[in-house]
């Protein structure tokens, strides 16, 4: 007999066996074309996803869990199941202070399960809410409230398995070798003082990402290569899940960083950035966050850093999305990581489920593929 699975290593697997199945189970459904092993793969992710949820996950992860299913069951064909999950989510959801945007992806599923089911009026009445609720800004209805927890040592299985996946390897990092090397390097930057500041980012409760910043100054051989100044700090970050790219999220954590975390600090004015020079949608993405292109620099790695620059003058604050940046982890909303709850008008069929969006091809925000040991996030 094999010896029982300690209490807390079974959650943490069922957690992770419903973060990638339901993760799978909407890349499947994205899919432009899927045979029937994919179509049978696609059903079983998503049931899979619910079962784990069901074991560690909360109320509203099983609501989710359910329009995954319904939205999986309505892409096959399956109406009458499609309309159950669809119903039992959508009630879940609407009895409850839900976000707008979620309301409206909520609609959009049941929309379609109506379509599956050959109900025209269901259709039509939840085509039109859903049209209806995802009309406001671009902005408000892809994003929730994005926060920034002091990163602990609980975060570090998470960030391990985070720092193997192919878009972070490709710009961020090296894939580790064992979780004792990311220990080893993230551990300490848990610690209160530590020369970089930590932070998990966190959108609407659900874990989407790590960041993190540092006095440049005191890494005096980075600082020395990019020649800037005292009072300078540097900032890198990735996003956890390649499927949340090119949807505004990278742009909106790194200004909301800067603006309340980096130059919150005494003495910082400037922060710098050093995507490598051919990771355009991280470029893009610190422009649209008040950086400029400041100068291009060979720090070892495979392509030379375009580091980029803001001034604590270059854009005021933003108003809108709450930020906590110094919540404590018992104070934290519960964690999660699901499939995008995003809606925009092609997330609204009138004519077969089939017609659901499909995903971009997405480029991760994130820093450069590599450079010199000096600089903390790449000490590999």
């Amino acid at each position: 007999m094999h010896d029982a699975i300690p209490e807390d290593e079974l959650r943490k697997l069922h957690k992770y066996f419903a973060i990638e199945c339901n993760n799978r189970a909407w890349r499947l459904s994205e899919a432009p074309r899927r045979g029937a092993d994919e179509d049978r793969e696609m059903l079983d992710a998503a049931h899979a996803a619910a079962f784990h949820w069901s074991k560690v996950g909360t109320e509203l992860h099983a609501a989710r869990a359910e329009m995954l299913l319904a939205h999986v069951h309505a892409l096959l064909g399956h109406g009458g199941l499609a309309m159950g999950y669809a119903r039992s989510s959508f009630d879940f959801l609407a009895a409850r202070d839900t976000p707008a945007w979620e309301i409206a992806f909520a609609h959009a599923v049941l929309a379609n399960a109506a379509a599956a089911s050959r109900d025209r009026a269901t259709h039509a009445t939840h085509y039109a809410r859903a049209k209806t609720l995802g009309a406001g800004p671009r902005h408000d209805r892809l994003m929730g409230a994005i926060a920034f927890r002091p990163f602990g040592a609980g975060d570090l299985q998470q960030v391990f398995l985070w720092l193997g996946r192919p878009h972070v390897c490709k710009w961020y990092a090296p894939a580790p070798s064992s979780f004792a090397e990311v220990a080893a390097k993230y551990g300490p930057r848990t610690e209160a003082g530590n020369a970089v500041r930590a932070f998990v980012v966190t959108l609407d409760g659900a874990d989407v990402g790590y960041i993190q910043t540092y006095a440049i100054d005191l890494f005096p051989e980075y600082a020395a290569q990019v020649g800037c100044a005292a009072g300078t700090a540097g900032v890198d970050l990735f996003i956890s899940d390649q499927w949340r790219m090119n949807h505004g999220l990278g742009s909106a954590v790194v200004r909301r960083f800067v603006d309340e975390v980096v130059f919150a600090q005494d003495g910082i004015d400037t922060c710098i950035a050093g995507p490598s020079e051919g990771n355009a949608a991280s470029i893009r993405a610190f422009e649209k966050a008040g950086f400029e292109r400041w100068k291009t620099v060979r720090t070892g790695a495979a392509e030379p850093e375009c580091v980029m620059r803001r001034t604590s003058r270059a854009m005021p604050p933003t108003a809108s999305h709450s930020v906590a940046t110094r919540t404590s982890r018992a104070s934290a909303r519960p964690r999660e990581s699901t499939r995008r709850w995003a809606l925009t008008t092609r997330s609204i069929s009138r004519a077969s489920p089939r017609a659901w969006p499909r995903s971009r091809k997405a480029t991760p925000i994130s820093g450069t593929a590599s450079a010199s040991s000096a600089r903390p996030r790449c000490a590999w």
